[in-house]
């Protein structure tokens, strides 16, 4: 992702997709550089700049501006909506998102500016739309991370209703591995700053009425060893700065300390077999700050059993969903 100033930090600022206000402002970051730019958008932890000089594109973390550009972006409003010619009407609000973001949907949103997956192809989030999709209501959103290279075909994995969930495929950079053991991924930082934190953003400004109350990222394997390993090593804000939900299927690090947030739940699976046991099960006893559930899959080896994904679906179903959309 190009940035006006080379540094991400993230931190979350509570304030969604605002369209594109034209007045200029000069901003400044933290080491006292400055940009003559109107705001195009703010999502999450992320501004979108548009330079006067040369109508040039920016996407920065407000974390690393000024105090008074933050106060300044916290208290933006969106200009008042357009008349139409008799003034005496606003105009109608476009949908949300674009001609894409349609119930049944499947596509995929590419990142040519990032480095390519772990499969050796482009960077790009697949993201299928369910069938029950209202462009008018907010959507909760479940995103998934398999095992071993990964890759980015959007699930519901069996443990969410495809017909109400966002899904989403999120892939692994290539690279990234950990120098110990050259099929795991590694790297966390790297991962989360340079990869997953501007997709997910991206993602989140794509589909601007994502329902913030309930973010489920899932993993398995690989995918639960970087969720851990973000919430671990993430020094700007990690995956609950999108998130508030995580399920590790037979992965994670033995040594995390996980943190997640205030609100945040944590579903920890893993096979009685696996070699992947011991480092999931301590990972999740670890856990600081979030509601947490357990569950050894019984005569189950290195795999995301049936068993296990029914103990996952029932958890969301009985306690997450209650707790956060208020429905079952």
């Amino acid at each position: 992702m190009r940035s006006g100033f080379s540094v991400y930090c993230a931190v979350v600022v509570a304030i969604g997709i605002i369209p594109w206000n034209s007045s200029a402002r000069v901003f400044h970051n933290s080491r006292g550089k400055e940009i003559d730019a109107e705001i195009k958008s703010v999502s999450g932890n992320q501004v979108t700049l548009i330079r006067v000089a040369d109508k040039k594109e920016f996407t920065i973390a407000v974390s690393t501006l000024s105090a008074t550009d933050q106060d300044f972006l916290k208290s933006w409003k969106p200009p008042e909506p357009k008349s139409d010619s008799k003034g005496d009407a606003p105009m109608a609000k476009a949908d949300p998102g674009d001609s894409e973001v349609k119930a049944g949907a499947n596509f995929s949103l590419s990142f040519p500016e990032l480095k390519e997956d772990r499969r050796g192809n482009p960077a790009s989030i697949g993201i299928t739309i369910p069938s029950g999709y209202d462009p008018g209501k907010p959507s909760p959103l479940f995103v998934w991370m398999g095992g071993g290279d990964g890759g980015n075909a959007p699930t519901t994995s069996g443990v969410v209703d495809g017909g109400q969930f966002i899904t989403a495929g999120l892939p692994f950079p290539e690279g990234c591995n950990n120098p110990d053991y050259s099929k795991m991924v590694g790297d966390y930082r790297k991962i989360w700053q340079d990869y997953h934190q501007p997709m997910l953003a991206k993602l989140f400004e794509k589909i601007p009425n994502i329902d913030k109350k309930l973010c489920i990222i899932a993993g398995f394997s690989n995918g639960a060893h970087c969720i851990a390993g973000v919430l671990r090593e993430a020094k700007d804000g990690g995956y609950p700065e999108f998130f508030n939900c995580y399920v590790l299927v037979d992965g994670g690090n033995g040594d995390t300390r996980l943190r997640g947030g205030k609100g945040n739940y944590l579903f920890a699976t893993w096979g009685e077999t696996s070699p992947n046991a011991v480092r999931c099960e301590e990972a999740a006893k670890k856990a600081s700050g979030m509601e947490r559930e357990m569950f050894e899959m019984e005569g189950i080896g290195h795999a995301f059993a049936e068993v296990g994904k029914t103990k996952v679906k029932e958890w969301l179903d009985t306690v997450v969903i209650p707790a956060t959309l208020g429905t079952k």
